[in-house]
């Protein structure tokens, strides 16, 4: 199996599948899927940081907790990978600064609630969130319940 040009991620995970959802081909993310694998989903938003630290930041802890998860449960012996991030937040106090990117409360929560709708489609029932913004916090717990109904 090519790993592909090196600006794709190298890590693999216990079924020599990518580590990240989006690194996978389909016939990948099919096998994983049929291994009742458990998705990791990073939740980071884009917002200012300070001077010194990018935009990124929340999405880019979330992305890297995310990892760091998904490596531990296979050490488990617990088959995982990363999802895709949803890197969008609501957090008003941040539009005072530049590089904020916001979205409406319902919006996240139709997001969130579609993406993990259309993992659980494709066989991915068993997923966690790990959530690096306050501002997605209240649409993450609703989506929660509505899937808990």
């Amino acid at each position: 199996m090519n790993d592909g040009p090196e600006f794709y991620s190298t890590k693999r995970g216990l079924m020599n599948t990518p580590r990240r959802f989006t690194d996978c081909s389909w016939s990948e993310i099919k096998q994983l899927s049929e291994a009742n694998s458990l998705v990791v989903l990073p939740v980071g938003q884009i917002v200012a940081h300070g001077l010194h630290l990018p935009v990124s930041t929340d999405v880019r802890q979330a992305e890297g907790s995310c990892d760091a998860v998904a490596e531990a449960l296979e050490r488990r012996g617990v088959k995982s990978i990363v999802g895709p991030t949803i890197p969008y937040g609501n957090s008003p106090a941040q539009e005072s600064f530049p590089g904020f990117v916001n979205v409406s409360p319902d919006t996240l929560t139709g997001l969130i609630t579609d993406v993990c709708g259309s993992l659980a489609r494709q066989g991915f029932v068993r997923q966690i969130l790990i959530v690096f913004s306050p501002g997605c916090w209240p649409s993450v717990q609703t989506a929660a319940a509505n899937f808990a109904r």
